[in-house]
């Protein structure tokens, strides 16, 4: 007989059985009845009754409530939201229990069940709100600082890569006339996809873009690229948007992203694009150009509205690597021909 404990769950791993309490998923050690087991349990159910305030649950609540949470970006916040819903089994954890073991339990159960973005994304949630309780008297130290997130896997395909200059013509050509600008705009502004969809043409005054970034609230000036100028030059102004659906109203994230990937869909299955482009890859485009150009990090980051140059600086690393590389080619074969040269004579 499979002995149940009140507040336990019984998980079979490996033919094994592990036990948990319930409430916290802290694994309890040792066999059931056992000294160190019944100890855990009892512990676990005390701490679990903790005062309103000093619980995961509550500071959470807390941070939702705060003008810090409401001036996050709203894609921001709608991945905000998604992790607390998924860690609302939680929300009675008591803040003084969430220690380094705690944590990587619960990153590790995230990897297993929601992958390796949702994990770090929860890490990220997690250290927001402990850095946002500091603050506030909440809690003293911020013990997801040092949970390492889960690293990327060297065999892991490639997202958001840069685009290949005749892969963007191809899908520009193909594009109907409608999302060809939000295309363009990405392309050649490094305009994230929020932004894109918010832009108007006010912003627009014929030969630059001035606009601020959803995300960061970082101002951005950028000149509009000679190939923008000809497209914008030659799209009706049906509404204060500059990005209209076929129907000339404006349109939806879902609606856009649906669009695109339809049409990259078709330009893939045809052979005529390479697999892993996305519309955020355009502002990676737009950063690699940039850096392989000869700009610096900061001017990198001006054009593409970044609070910081860590990404622009990542941008000039390989451009820098791509320089040195060819320039080491470069000298090979004039040594090469040099040699082909004297053996001729």
């Amino acid at each position: 007989m499979i002995l149940r404990i009140r507040g336990v769950k019984r998980v079979r791993a490996k033919g094994r059985l592990y036990y948990y309490h319930r409430a916290t998923m802290t694994r309890l050690p040792g066999a059931p009845g056992s000294l160190e087991f019944t100890a855990k349990l009892e512990a676990l159910s005390r701490s679990n009754n903790a005062p309103k305030g000093s619980t995961l649950g509550s500071l959470f609540t807390a941070y939702r409530a705060s003008p810090e949470f409401d001036q996050l970006a709203d894609s921001t916040k709608f991945k905000y939201r998604k992790v607390f819903d998924a860690l609302r089994s939680q929300d009675r954890m008591p803040l003084v229990q969430i220690e380094h073991s705690y944590l990587y339990g619960l990153r590790d159960r995230f990897m297993a069940a929601r992958k390796r973005a949702f994990t770090n994304l929860t890490l990220a949630v997690l250290s927001a709100a402990f850095n946002w309780g500091m603050r506030r008297g909440h809690v003293k130290t911020n013990p997801v600082a040092a949970i390492e997130k889960i690293a990327r896997p060297r065999n892991a395909r490639v997202v958001n890569r840069p685009w290949r200059p005749e892969e963007l013509e191809v899908v520009l050509d193909a594009a109907p006339a409608w999302l060809r600008v939000p295309i363009a705009l990405a392309a050649y502004t490094g305009l994230r996809e929020s932004d894109v969809l918010r832009v108007t043409w006010s912003c627009y005054d014929g030969s630059a873009f001035e606009t601020r970034t959803q995300k960061t609230n970082m101002p951005v000036w950028v000149p509009a690229h000679y190939r923008l100028r000809e497209i914008l030059d030659t799209t009706s102004r049906v509404s204060t948007n500059i990005v209209v659906g076929a129907r000339g109203r404006p349109i939806s994230r879902s609606a856009l992203t649906t669009s695109f990937f339809n049409l990259l869909r078709e330009l893939r299955d045809a052979g005529r694009i390479g697999p892993g482009l996305s519309f955020h890859g355009l502002r990676h485009t737009l950063g690699t150009a940039l850096a392989e150009a000869g700009c610096d990090p900061p001017t990198i980051a001006s054009v593409l509205g970044q609070a910081t140059t860590q990404m622009a600086e990542h941008y000039s690393r390989h451009a820098n690597r791509r320089h040195h590389a060819a320039a080491a080619i470069e000298r090979i074969e004039a040594r090469d021909r040099k040699t082909e040269r004297k053996t001729t004579l």
